[in-house]
């Protein structure tokens, strides 16, 4: 990642385990702040920087239409609605529908985009794997995987992670 320098860590409450780096500071998850050591951190933090230096310039525009993707499907809402003769409505009407559309659209950009963003967490896991970082990236999520509570969505993010270890190994 260009320009990092991070002066603090600090916790915040999230729902990942993975932390989260900025330019100036690394912001650890409380719900593992005080259950990993320093060099358990390690291969957390080396997976998210891998993570963010295999976005290329596609790849940051392609995350970016996530955020964007309920206003860019807006004209499609507008021709099918057009076609079936619901833009001729009151203006209090049109907007509601307007509004539902884009709410509506957040979770199927999760569902669309969600395989996409895996990916690119696997391929930073692999990457992570192969530094050779001891403890691995793969102990350190058994280790969490021991600590979040069985069924938990946490847990079945973190069972797909290490499966994917498996796989590939």
């Amino acid at each position: 990642m260009h320009n990092l320098n991070p002066k603090s860590v600090i916790t915040w409450s999230a729902r990942t385990i993975d932390p989260r780096i900025s330019k100036d500071q690394v912001l650890l998850p409380v719900s593992l702040y005080d259950k990993l050591s320093s060099d358990e951190w390690r291969p957390l933090i080396a997976a998210k920087l891998i993570y963010h230096r295999n976005f290329t310039k596609t790849k940051m525009v392609l995350a970016f239409s996530y955020q964007v993707f309920p206003f860019v499907t807006l004209p499609l809402f507008l021709a099918i609605s057009s076609i079936l003769g619901l833009i001729p409505q009151p203006e209090r009407i049109a907007t509601g529908a307007i509004l539902l559309w884009v709410i509506a659209m957040y979770p199927v950009a999760k569902v669309v985009y969600g395989p996409w963003f895996r990916k690119l967490q696997q391929t930073a896991d692999k990457q992570t794997l192969e530094l050779y970082v001891n403890p691995t990236l793969e102990d350190v999520l058994r280790k969490i995987e021991m600590m979040t509570p069985q069924g938990s969505k946490g847990n079945k993010s973190i069972e797909k992670r290490i499966r994917v270890f498996r796989e590939s190994a």
